[in-house]
């Protein structure tokens, strides 16, 4: 903090800019692999109780053990805006780290968790000095598929499970990463897009998990990214993520093809609720041949048929099949289409 300051008072005397990082050195303190996946706290979070935290235990004079929240990259950002002032362009970075760990899942978890949080805040450089098993695989997911800039996520569990969502410079592309932390336990996940119209479909996604205790990273078509798929319904999709894993989700934006006729007064599912059957009126862009598909919550595709639809009177098609519940009703021709929410009872 002092030197903050005399920067800052010999900047503003000479009218010299002095500084543009604050670099440090951080092999951060983990007595558990359970400490060592909360480490990307240390920076920001001003809630959480860091075991190493013996660099906060003077800053009141003397020695206080009830000193135990650290936030030093937030800390440092505040210095900076007492001392410099509003929008100084001082950023941060480390230039030595280590994941204290040497589980290959748990280093990369932590590794990963770091990136996203460093990216989250603008931290200008991240250069690890430990680089253990499972950590060049982390790099190679981030660096190769998350995009430039980083936009806000929010989870409900984020201590346990977080979501790192990046755009590209055209907004039309967008990354997602999940890091499940939890060390035993698969979590679903229920991913909300906000700002982004995710086309309707099935989508590719990169997981890391289960990794073993050699390296297993060698290039980018020779590793150990496991490759499935997510099928984004209304801008929102379900996936299960494994223990200790990163999967990272890959968007791109809606097209709106030949036509823009998407609103609802263009088709109609009635009833809704319905128990066996449910009629569907068409607007005149779905004349001819028709894909019918509904798929569960879970993006899961429960139905299919491809129809001759007449435009002029409802379409009726049997859901006798399903079970109560809420489901998709996805309706796609040559050049339109169109997806509505709909209820099974019995």
């Amino acid at each position: 903090m002092n030197t903050l300051k005399r920067l800052a008072d010999e900047q503003k005397a000479s009218g010299i800019r002095l500084l543009d990082v604050v670099d440090l050195h951080n092999y951060p303190y983990a007595p558990s692999d359970v400490d060592a996946l909360q480490l990307h706290r240390i920076y920001y979070d001003k809630n959480y109780e860091y075991p190493g935290a013996n660099g906060v235990k003077t800053i009141n004079g003397g020695w206080d053990d009830s000193q135990t929240k650290e936030y030093i990259f937030q800390r440092i950002n505040d210095w900076l805006d007492k001392y410099f002032g509003a929008n100084h362009g001082i950023t941060l970075g480390i230039s030595e780290w280590g994941p204290a760990a040497n589980n290959p899942n748990v280093c990369s978890v932590v590794y990963g968790s770091a990136l996203g949080t460093f990216a989250n805040n603008g931290v200008e450089l991240f250069s690890p000095w430990n680089w253990e098993t499972g950590m060049w695989e982390t790099l190679h997911l981030y660096s190769r598929y998350a995009k430039k800039y980083s936009v806000s996520s929010t989870s409900s569990l984020e201590n346990t499970v977080s979501a790192y969502t990046t755009v590209n410079e055209s907004a039309d592309s967008m990354t997602v990463i999940i890091v499940n932390r939890d060390m035993s336990t698969p979590r679903n996940v229920t991913i909300n897009i906000n700002g982004f119209a995710a086309g309707f479909g099935t989508y590719s996604t990169l997981e890391l998990s289960s990794l073993p205790a050699t390296e297993t990273f060698k290039s980018h078509t020779d590793n150990a990214l496991k490759k499935n798929m997510v099928t984004v319904i209304s801008n929102s999709f379900n996936s299960t993520v494994p223990a200790l894993s990163t999967t990272a989700v890959l968007l791109s934006k809606a097209t709106t093809g030949i036509s823009e006729f998407k609103n609802d007064t263009e088709i109609k599912i009635f009833p809704n609720p319905a128990k066996d059957k449910i009629n569907i009126s068409l607007s005149p862009a779905f004349a001819g041949q028709t894909e019918i598909t509904v798929y569960d919550m879970t993006g899961r595709k429960v139905l299919n048929s491809l129809v001759d639809c007449n435009v002029y009177s409802p379409l009726n098609f049997d859901i006798s099949s399903l079970e109560t519940g809420v489901y998709f009703l996805s309706i796609n021709s040559k050049h339109e289409t169109f997806t509505k929410r709909f209820s099974v009872i019995r």
